[in-house]
């Protein structure tokens, strides 16, 4: 199905998961321009969820399909659709960011995170600093790109020896010489293929 289609399916089937708090919310803070792209926006996002659904992008607009034997029971945490941007997710383009944190290891090694998004950093950092964070981040890079979902996937694989938390996205500063590295081998095969 398009993401289309599972919009108008989520509408006339499941009507307690369309209009939720967080997509009227969305739309108040004009990140959407009205519940059906709110949703939608939920919808592309999901199709992030490493595996579970498999995304063709062969054809357009784009057709989902749950992975053999997951459960069609997936979530979309209410943050995480906040900041994205509908046009960017439907086009497949996004921004990998390095950010800082200001925070450091016993060994005085900066922690970083290095994450994702289709909206600007500039709102992923006003999204990530809240009251459980005693600084906020700053920008180190940021790269935009099609892929950006495997590209961040694959980053969080070879960057593993580097991480803090096996579940987070925080690494040390170590990693940081490598990060250039697979960037460039990930534009390098996008732009010959």
């Amino acid at each position: 199905m398009t993401p289309q289609q599972i919009r108008e399916t989520v509408k006339a089937n499941y009507p307690d998961f369309y209009g939720t708090e967080s997509h009227r919310r969305n739309v108040e803070k004009g990140h959407y321009k009205d519940l059906d792209h709110a949703l939608l926006a939920q919808i592309y996002v999901a199709s992030r969820t490493g595996g579970q659904i498999f995304v063709d992008k062969t054809q357009k607009p784009i057709r989902l399909t749950l992975a053999p034997g997951v459960s069609d029971d997936i979530s979309v945490p209410d943050e995480e659709i906040d900041a994205e941007n509908l046009e960017r997710l439907e086009a497949g383009v996004g921004t990998l960011y390095v950010l800082g944190t200001n925070l450091y290891t016993k060994n005085g090694e900066e922690i970083i995170k290095i994450g994702i998004t289709t909206g600007t950093v500039e709102n992923r950092i006003n999204q990530l600093y809240t009251t459980g964070v005693p600084f906020r981040f700053r920008v180190i890079k940021e790269f935009e790109t099609k892929n950006y979902y495997e590209l961040e996937q694959s980053i969080h694989k070879l960057l593993d020896p580097y991480r803090i938390n096996r579940s987070r996205e925080f690494f040390t500063e170590k990693c940081l010489p490598y990060v250039e590295q697979i960037i460039s081998i990930h534009k390098d095969i996008h732009t010959k293929a």
